[in-house]
């Protein structure tokens, strides 16, 4: 009995080890095979052009994995069509990164968030929507002011696969009157919301000698409220010609993770080496 008692144990622990083994190895939804961040890292490092979108680290429902993987595949269908108007990185080898913001700017956190900047000397790029420019045009000002770029994310923040060309252009083109008369310059750098348009409008955009912006690392803060999350889904996936996504605005708590995050981003950067442009320096390079 005791001999069955041992041997039976002895096979539970050789179970459970191999469950544990299995699990480890692979992310929520068992879809991707488990690296650590130095593994992905270099893999990264070793492997990329304009169309990378890194995969966040965080655990998201099925859903929402869906989702990503889906936007990854139609933003490298569309930059391997337009691979000289559609960004989501440069293909520099360099330690840049451009930290940008959209959905600005407003006067609960925008102001915050160019005050952190303004800490440690780096620039920025600002995504703004021209419902909240007409709103608070001293901030949008203060952007420009503080030598940060200012772009266009439209001007009611419609969802572009759902319009037509015309509806989006108009779109975009309205925010570009305003923030001309605004700033006195003529804004070439556009980021669609929500990121994809159709290869239409696309067309379109690149006969009017616009650049559209995606980005090659999501900090997700516009899906996860834990500051922690924010920063590991930046720090996980950076890379040479970065362009990080994060909002300045808008969400239920005024974005107060992504200014509580931003910190530890930028100190954590640094400390690998990284220097801080805005998208126009980034791709001109």
């Amino acid at each position: 009995m005791k001999r069955a008692r041992y041997v039976i144990i002895l096979i539970s622990v050789i179970v459970i080890s191999l469950y544990i083994r299995q699990i480890s190895q692979r992310d929520i939804g068992g879809t991707k095979e488990f690296m650590s961040i130095e593994q992905k890292k270099q893999t990264y490092s070793d492997d990329i052009s304009n169309g990378f979108i890194a995969t966040p680290p965080i655990i998201f429902d099925s859903d929402t994995m869906e989702n990503l993987s889906n936007f990854r595949i139609e933003a490298k269908k569309l930059i391997n069509e337009f691979p000289t108007t559609f960004f989501t990185c440069s293909n520099t080898t360099h330690k840049k990164v451009a930290l940008t913001f959209d959905d600005g700017p407003d006067t609960q956190t925008t102001p915050k968030i160019l005050e952190v900047l303004h800490d440690y000397d780096i620039p920025a790029t600002f995504f703004v929507m021209g419902e909240n420019v007409e709103k608070h045009r001293d901030i949008c000002r203060q952007i420009v002011s503080s030598g940060h770029q200012i772009a266009n994310h439209s001007f009611t923040h419609l969802r572009p696969t759902d319009v037509s060309v015309k509806t989006l252009i108009d779109d975009f083109e309205q925010c570009n009157i305003l923030l001309k008369e605004l700033i006195n310059k003529d804004i070439e750098y556009i980021r669609p919301p929500y990121g994809l348009v159709t290869p239409n409008q696309l067309l379109v955009l690149r006969e009017k000698n616009l650049k559209i912006i995606g980005w090659s690392v999501d900090s997700m803060d516009w899906h996860t409220s834990d500051k922690n999350d924010i920063i590991e889904c930046v720090l996980d996936g950076i890379h040479p010609g970065a362009i990080v996504l994060m909002h300045s605005a808008g969400g239920s708590d005024n974005r107060k993770p992504t200014l509580h995050a931003l910190p530890t981003i930028i100190e954590s950067l640094k400390e690998q080496g990284y220097t801080f442009v805005t998208v126009e320096e980034l791709l001109d390079e």
